[in-house]
């Protein structure tokens, strides 16, 4: 059994056969300490979609348990990303002027999430198990993106190496031009350049080229 499908068994979450027949590729198998926040993040997220969907609900009822989810999540994650680079807790400053800006803009995306919601359940045209599966998704892969920055902050100068880790049918400009290409953890951050969908890279609005950053030993760094 996949893990990630075992976790959505486990909290009996409703899931439609095609997303059960899909969840391999699209929920990632992590492990570590970073696992479990992950999985209780993705598992808020769906909660609080689901529920404001299937119900008559206003807003409050669901964004105040989401933004609590999400505010530990980051704040979880900023501590077991920077051990997991190499860093030594307390954070440093900047590292953690860097993860609060994060948090608070990921914050200020509930609201616009919800309206988005909101026009869905008024127009009555929509699957709330398929809609709640895709924004836990999404809002976990930006958590994912988080965690491989604050990674790379506490890994400071480590050598890490631009590699194509899964063939895929995509490849941006971007990530072709990178590929072999090796820097110290800061230079990737410093350029935004992390995969998978770096913020400066082509593919950030959503590609899927497959790329990770690895260290000198052939290990995937980033998630």
């Amino acid at each position: 059994m996949i893990p990630a499908l075992q976790f959505i068994l486990d909290r009996h979450y409703p899931i439609s056969p095609a997303d059960a027949k899909k969840i391999g590729a699209s929920l990632k198998q992590i492990s570590g300490d970073y696992y479990p926040v992950r999985q209780e993040f993705w598992g808020a997220v769906y909660d609080a979609v689901y529920g404001y969907l299937t119900s008559t609900q206003y807003r409050p009822t669901q964004v105040m348990p989401m933004t609590t989810a999400l505010a530990k999540a980051y704040i979880d994650t900023a501590d077991i990303a920077y051990v997991d680079g190499g860093g030594t807790l307390p954070m440093d400053e900047d590292t953690l002027s860097l993860a609060k800006s994060y948090m608070n803009a990921q914050l200020g995306y509930v609201d616009g999430l919800f309206e988005t919601l909101k026009g869905l359940r008024k127009d009555g045209d929509f699957d709330a198990i398929s809609v709640a599966f895709q924004k836990a998704n999404q809002w976990s892969d930006s958590l994912d993106g988080f965690y491989n920055m604050i990674k790379l902050k506490g890994a400071g100068n480590k050598m890490l190496t631009f590699t194509q880790m899964r063939n895929t049918k995509e490849s941006c400009d971007d990530c072709k031009k990178l590929r072999g290409q090796r820097h110290r953890a800061s230079w990737w951050i410093s350029h935004e350049f992390v995969p998978p969908k770096g913020a400066n890279l082509a593919c950030s609005a959503g590609g899927h080229c497959g790329d990770a950053l690895v260290d000198d030993n052939g290990v995937e760094f980033t998630i």
